[in-house]
């Protein structure tokens, strides 16, 4: 089976969702845990695709019933028929989304461990030795030079090192 994407009124992913529950329809849509800081830190849930949601389909279903159910704009389309996703996307995309939301700050490695920037850091192709991790932030050892940095763990994409940093120096792998 499929599903299809549907586009929802503002704000109303829920109660389309429950809508389209009371005609028969198994719908849902993906929820995204967010830490909000006003007067105190609370979480709340998000749609992650805003205004957008999932909905089960067979062959031959009638798009008008669909289309017709209150909070319901209209079926995302591509050369005027509905887009239609495979179910293992869909539920791939829940497993990635549950992911996050499980622990937002949690690191794949630990102090001591040699790692890698992605390409889009700025320090892109370097390998650090973390010193310490907290919170969001990471102090890192940058190999093959005198500096210490203090760097957001999300915004430089850190993955563990594959191989051994002084071999790779010494190569002229890493700058």
């Amino acid at each position: 089976m499929t599903h299809a994407v549907l586009f929802t009124e503002s704000r109303r992913e829920a109660w389309a969702v429950d809508n389209l529950a009371q005609a028969g329809f198994e719908a849902k849509f993906p929820m995204l845990r967010v830490k909000m800081v006003r007067r105190y830190k609370c979480h709340i849930r998000l749609p992650a695709l805003s205004r957008y949601i999932f909905v089960r389909i067979e062959p031959e279903m009638p798009w008008s019933v669909i289309e017709g159910v209150s909070g319901v704009i209209g079926a995302v389309k591509i050369a005027g028929r509905p887009c239609e996703i495979q179910d293992c996307q869909v539920d791939e995309l829940f497993a990635r989304i549950a992911k996050l939301n499980s622990d937002p700050a949690s690191v794949p490695y630990e102090v001591g461990d040699f790692v890698c920037f992605s390409a889009e850091s700025l320090w892109s192709g370097f390998v650090a030795q973390v010193q310490r991790i907290d919170n969001k932030f990471a102090l890192v050892d940058i190999v093959g030079t005198p500096e210490t940095k203090r760097i957001r763990i999300a915004a430089h994409r850190i993955a563990r090192a594959s191989c051994s940093p002084a071999l790779g120096v010494s190569l002229g792998l890493y700058r």
